[in-house]
């Protein structure tokens, strides 16, 4: 369980703003109509999170060693109550097809009674980031009542982002054929199978007083 923290993020970035437009129109056509309009809105990025040994989003290893006998806690260790690990022989992080966060050909299986690396590099999952918008309209009848139409978007680009599904994603499984990953899983380790994220839309009339 040696490394770092299951919710460490290294970067992470807040941006808020609120903008009045501003609004010189007299005549009470045009005043009701351009007069009074505002901007804000609240944009987010942050690094993903910890991937491999740490946190929620853990490697799970199966398969046969390179003798030919089925992966075992107890047959790598000595005991069930400390898990197998692979040997890294290279980075998983280089290497790395389109859209994989770790690099299945440096993994392999353990010898029975020689257990594999115990600190792995820092890899992560995806990144996040998040874009919220809201428009509003202010009509100012008296110095204490206003009425306000409010349009808000979540997420207004629309804009999904990969994740790993935790214990019941392939992307974290790797099968081992006599000590090397296997082929089937090779195409699916180190890459998110899922997508979230999408559009909210609110709309709102508040009148203050």
């Amino acid at each position: 369980s040696y490394g770092v923290l299951p919710y460490d993020r290294t970067h992470g970035l807040s941006v808020a703003y609120n903008i009045l437009l501003p609004g010189s129109f007299r005549q009470a056509a045009a005043k009701a109509v351009l007069n009074g309009w505002q901007v804000s809105g609240i944009s987010q990025w942050q690094s993903g999170a910890p991937l491999g040994y740490t946190g929620s989003q853990q490697f799970r290893f199966s398969g046969t060693l390179a003798d030919g006998q089925d992966w075992s806690d107890r047959r790598i260790t000595g005991t069930p109550d400390t898990a197998a690990r692979p040997w890294l022989i290279c980075d998983p992080r280089d290497g790395l097809a389109d859209g994989q966060y770790a690099n299945p050909a440096c993994f392999v299986a353990p010898l029975p009674g020689k257990n594999g690396t115990y600190r792995m590099p820092y890899m992560k999952t995806p990144g996040f980031q998040n874009h919220d918008l809201s428009l509003f309209k202010n009509w100012e009848f008296t110095e204490h009542k206003k009425l306000q139409f409010r349009f808000s978007m979540y997420n207004f680009p629309n804009h999904p982002l990969p994740f790993f599904n935790g214990g019941a994603d392939p992307g974290l499984a790797l099968d081992f054929e006599n000590g090397v990953p296997s082929q089937e899983t090779i195409q699916k380790f180190g890459k998110p199978t899922l997508k979230r994220g999408r559009r909210l839309m609110q709309f709102a009339l508040k009148f203050y007083f």
